[in-house]
């Protein structure tokens, strides 16, 4: 039905577009009139007053004409009485109402003015309004009480004094007052006992407890990965831990928010800055087969564009992912913008799974203060060795000074003395010439591998398991011995790990370095550089070298030298490797073409702990390329060094940050072939495909540029070999025995450094490309579909970006923090208001857009934003400033004529009943059953939880009660392992968000499953049997226990009428038990501790459903 067009006597006040308009316009017309460009209808554009008034196609028509509103569309269509004419449109199921049209019909009236945003108008500190009242006030109170004054309403008395703390303290710490607590603030009588109380709970660690846990829903922490896997096992809880030391430090806001999001990037970064910014890496990350890198890469960036947009600006900016924004001016081209501040970020878009021990991208190593020790003690000794080996290098070169010039001048010598040298340093040479039939010792797979083991300190010893299709890690002689136990048609067709296919199986003998043969798959051997060479004909053709051969550590020398044919111009495709895939970690090493660039990576983790270098020269394709990497040992970039046709290539350097191991953590996947020295075939990498290798040697030193130029001429002769004094110097130094013996001894210890810092833990930071990537505008948010370039910068509708700003995230933490953004102070304030008062001035703490909703007070609220700036950013300043308030301190009773006038209480006349949120619930219980363990940090514990909740979700098994130190189930809730699939269900039924992304404000329920969560958990039954243990043993009289627990868990006396009708369930109760012991005892046998023998065993149990009581009566679960 159309709303009734006829009007009643327009308004006395001003209709203001802000709090009367936009919210109409709003809910009813932007998404086919607003922001969005792309999806805007019959091209009207009505959230700007250049759209408004703007002709309409149908000639001398507008939507809205100033001061005339029967010449305005607008009221023409949202008063039609034909449906099919009126707006909004009859499938939106929304008609204006008389109230509403009225209010347009007036506004464009007294001349349709248009507002910016009142979200995007930098705010202003009024003076407080001037109001009389019969007790103290604050700046709060005044507009609080001007506000009241005009509905003819005013503040409520103020709370008793039981309340009061009993509120404070839970609001600021998360915990309940004890009783000695309450009684000794009830006998205080000076002026300012609420205040020396405040600030005894603000200098509290459990302040930092509880605000911790507010932030960390804004954080999205969690333990585990989210995504399918969900998977566990990496070190997070150490930035938990950082953010409740810096809240009970009371870090200034803008210092607390810059660390997070930069604090990698500021100047001589500490650790504890680059700790911060695990804040950006806690979002969800996929180790999931299948996963395409480059498209959850781009997940990240988005999840943390998102995360600022709601934790700091409270805008749905993830809305103008895929299209400009429907409601709110924020284009699509500024959301990528914003997500340009993450888009360099130096990690993957796949993770291993965290139980590999890799952790990829950006990281810190997690130390405490004796590794630390031991560990700067083996980097120190390192420099007496590097100078040893030096100085023998240098007396080695002048004692070869004189050989060398002999050598110069006699080319044949010159070049027995460097085959002699090649022939010492080479492991393995496979010409690749012919196949023959392989033996079954002789199969390339299992391959050795090794793993780290936290104690002893040390490599564990190498080992050769092999992997069944299906089964378990069984040794190398047992794998075989069974296989040829198996009946020939089991054997045949076998697959292997690696994915090897024994039947399409063939061995490839080496010609020298006493290695192995090669283990090839559905090989084709053709005419190669020099005899045949293995060509790349299909998908699934690979190769396995000898057993051993190219297994080297980050501490050892070596060399790969080959011949190559590239068919084709690839993106990224393997030449040769000795790695695991990314399942496992991808340790190891690699040599690949990307775009026919050469690239080497040499790594312990993807994308993080590792050395990247490329050439500048691209090699052609169809045309046999020779190819030699060289490196030193050292773990740096510059110490390895790529040859193309036996001349050193000119390399950029991608990566140089390696100081872990790089040998296999034997976590591969099963159809990984990737634990010895490999081509072709792998998981999750591409072969080159239509080319070819020849000629491969290994070499367990770093070669000369002479050698590798020799090499070459050996394939391809040129003419006799020239060498230079000093190249022929570099030569007969390597092998000279004093030098070996100095290189020994360096080599150990960088082993024994080596050994030590690959067993440190590593926590995820942030750390940046050295070069910025580029950021695009996503094409419909496609990550595949680049559109135009747009460079980092902030939204310009909140705040136009100031050009002295680095374009990083120092730059986006700048712009948060700039005095004149006109959101930052608000958002936070907000939000701190909704952690006292159960709602947010804004209530939408997470959207203060166009579908948000408008403030209560705004006054007030710009009021608090500037002197929250103002004072520095001061957190704990600011919740005193809330709990000082006497509206704060309002008692929660509520009367008939504040219900009917503002029944949600969004005036404040009162202070609101709220349930306590997840945490509180549980951590109540636990600090009034005298169980609560305040121990601070460490490790996430596993708490009470029921059977079985996690099987269907991936390999974890949550751990039994009688499993888990006692203590860890009395932990303080912001302690408790968070897994993001599947919530602890307890709190997930008191509205605990998944922590899927990031939350600025918990929604509450209030259902059954509350109730029976509190009448039958363990974690609170537990709790029930130890208060009522405490009560009894406190106490003699059974009227006097029964107060007890009363005061236990509302903190305040019972009444008369609800003590008599406790006894009477307690009289029952007795009564019960007496006659049935047996339930009595398994009532009480509930949880890990102990049974207190000395109390007798009915009236516990009585006390104990007695406490049951009075924990599910709102007092005790609710914040009054």
């Amino acid at each position: 039905q159309a709303p009734t067009a006829a009007a009643p006597a327009a308004p006395a006040r001003p209709i203001d577009f802000n709090w009367d308009v936009r919210p109409i316009l709003s809910d009813n017309c932007f998404r086919c009139h607003g922001p969005d460009e792309k999806n805007r209808q019959a091209g009207l554009r009505l959230d700007t007053p250049e759209g408004a008034y703007a002709a309409l196609r149908r000639p001398n028509t507008h939507a809205i004409v100033p001061g005339k509103p029967d010449e305005s569309q607008i009221i023409f269509r949202v008063t039609h009485a034909n449906a099919a004419v009126r707006m909004p449109p009859q499938v939106t199921n929304k008609v204006l109402s008389a109230e509403q049209v009225e209010i347009l019909r007036t506004w464009i009236t007294q001349g349709a003015q248009y507002k910016p945003h009142w979200a995007f108008i930098p705010p202003v500190k009024a003076t407080p309004p001037q109001v009389t009242a019969n007790r103290p006030l604050t700046d709060i109170d005044r507009f609080v009480i001007a506000r009241l004054a005009r509905e003819g309403m005013t503040l409520s008395p103020e709370a008793d004094r039981e309340t009061l703390i009993n509120r404070v303290t839970l609001t600021l710490t998360g915990l309940p007052p004890t009783l000695a607590e309450v009684d000794a603030f009830l006998k205080d009588t000076s002026t300012n006992a609420y205040e020396k109380l405040v600030d005894r709970l603000l200098a509290s660690p459990a302040y930092g407890e509880h605000m911790g846990g507010q932030w960390l829903d804004v954080a999205r922490y969690a333990d585990s990965d989210g995504f399918l896997d969900d998977l566990h096992d990496r070190l997070l809880w150490p930035y938990r831990d950082w953010v409740i030391g810096a809240l009970n430090k009371n870090m200034p806001l803008d210092q607390f928010a810059t660390w997070q999001l930069a604090g990698d990037l500021l100047p001589n970064a500490t650790k504890e800055q680059r700790l911060a910014t695990t804040f950006l890496r806690v979002g969800k990350r996929t180790n999931e087969n299948g996963a395409i890198d480059e498209e959850y890469r781009v997940e990240y960036a988005v999840d943390r564009a998102v995360t600022v947009g709601t934790g700091f600006l409270a805008l749905t900016v993830g809305c103008a992912r895929c299209h400009d924004h429907k409601y709110d001016p924020i284009p699509t081209k500024d959301f990528y913008s914003l997500t340009g501040f993450f888009n360099s970020t130096d990690e993957p878009g796949f993770y291993a799974p965290g139980r590999t021990g890799v952790t990829a991208g950006p990281t810190m190593e997690w130390t405490d203060a004796a590794t630390e020790k031991k560990l700067e003690a083996l980097r120190q000794a390192l420099g007496p060795r590097v100078k040893a080996y030096d100085a023998s290098r240098a007396a080695a070169a002048k004692t070869a000074s004189a050989a060398a010039d002999s050598l110069v001048a006699d080319s044949a010598a010159l070049q027995q003395t460097i085959q002699k040298s090649l022939d010492r340093n080479l492991t393995g040479y496979y010409p690749l010439d012919e196949m023959r039939p392989i033996a079954e010792d002789e199969i390339a797979t299992p391959l050795p591998q090794a793993r780290l083991s936290p104690s002893p300190m040390s490599l564990a010893s190498l080992q050769e398991p092999c992997v069944s299709n299906n089964g378990p890690l069984v040794s190398d002689a047992e794998c075989q011995k069974a296989f040829r136990a198996a009946p020939a048609a089991e054997r045949r067709g076998e697959i292997l790990a690696g994915g090897l296919v024994r039947k399409e199986l063939t061995a490839s003998p080496s010609a020298g370095g006493n290695a192995g043969p090669a283990t090839l798959m559905s090989a084709s051997l053709k005419d190669g550089v020099k005899g045949k060479a293995f060509f790349f004909d299909t998908d699934d053709m690979m190769g396995v070298l000898g057993k051993g051969i190219g297994y080297y550590e980050r501490t050892q020398p070596f060399s790969l030298d080959l011949w190559v044919r590239a068919g084709q111009v690839y993106d990224d495709s393997t030449i040769l490797h000795h790695r695991e895939t990314e399942n496992a970690g991808n340790a190891g090493y690699e040599l690949h073409l990307e775009k026919n660039f050469v690239r080497w990576d040499m790594m312990h983790s993807r994308a993080g702990n590792g050395i990247g270098v490329i050439s500048k020269q691209a090699i052609p394709i169809n045309t046999w390329v020779h190819i030699t990497l060289t490196y030193d040992g050292s773990s740096q970039a510059a110490g390895t060094r790529i040859y193309i046709d036996g001349k050193p290539a000119e390399v950029a350097v991608l990566r140089d940050n390696l100081t872990r191991t790089i040998i296999p953590n034997g976590n591969a996947n099963q159809n990984d072939h990737a634990l010895g020295l490999a081509f072709g075939k792998r998981l999750r990498a591409q072969p080159i495909n239509k080319g070819a290798l020849d000629e491969i040697r290994v070499f367990k030193s770093a070669l000369t540029p002479l050698e590798v130029r020799y090499l070459h001429q050996q394939t391809q002769p040129s003419g006799p070999l020239a060498a230079s004094r000093q190249e022929v110097v570099d030569l007969l130094v390597g092998g000279d025995a004093s030098v070996e013996t100095s290189f020994t001894a360096l080599t150990t210890a960088r082993n024994a450094e080596n050994e030590a810092s690959s067993l440190v833990p590593q926590i995820m930071v942030m750390g940046d490309m050295p070069t910025p990537r580029p950021t695009y505008v996503l094409v419909r948010g496609n990550y595949e579909d680049h559109g135009e370039q747009v460079p980092p910068r902030g939204l310009d509708m909140v705040l136009p970006w100031n050009p002295a700003y680095p374009e990083n995230r120092v730059g986006l933490a700048k712009w948060l923090f700039d005095p004149k953004h006109p959101l930052t102070s608000r958002v936070f304030v907000n939000r701190t208001w909704q952690m006292h008062f159960g709602r947010g001035l804004v209530e939408t703490a997470e959207d203060f857009g166009s579908q948000g909703s408008i403030p209560t007070n705004p006054e007030l609220l710009d009021y608090l934003a500037v002197n929250f700036r103002e004072s520095g950013w001061d957190i704990k300043r600011l919740h005193k400033t809330l709990v000082m308030s006497a509206t704060y301190r309002q008692a929660s009773d509520i009367s008939d004529e504040a219900l009917k006038k503002d029944p949600r209480n969004m005036l404040l006349a009162r202070y609101s009943r709220v349930r306590m949120p997840a945490e509180m619930v549980r951590d109540n219980a636990l600090a009034a059953s005298g169980l609560l363990v305040k121990r601070m940090g460490g490790p996430s514990v596993y708490p009470y939880q029921p059977k079985n909740m996690w099987d269907g979700f991936n390999v974890y098994t949550y751990p039994d009660a009688d499993k888990v130190p006692a203590d860890d189930h009395h932990r303080r809730s912001v302690y408790s392992f968070i897994k993001r699939n599947s919530s602890h269900p307890a709190m997930s039924s008191f509205d605990m968000p998944e922590r899927w992304s990031t939350q600025a404000r918990r929604l509450t329920s209030n259902t059954p499953l509350q109730a029976l969560v509190m009448l039958d958990d363990p974690q609170f039954l537990e709790a029930y049997r130890s208060l009522a243990t405490h009560a009894i043993k406190a106490d003699a009289d059974s009227n006097a226990q029964i107060a007890r627990v009363f005061r236990l868990t509302t903190r305040r006396q019972p009444r008369a009428d609800e003590l008599a009708a406790l006894r009477t369930y307690y009289d029952a109760q007795i009564a019960r038990f007496t006659a049935d012991r047996e339930s009595a005892k398994k009532l009480v046998s509930i949880g890990v501790t102990p049974v207190d023998a000395t109390v007798d065993l009915v009236r516990l149990a009585a006390l104990t459903n007695v406490t049951t009581v009075v924990m599910n009566t709102p007092d005790a679960y609710s914040l009054r």
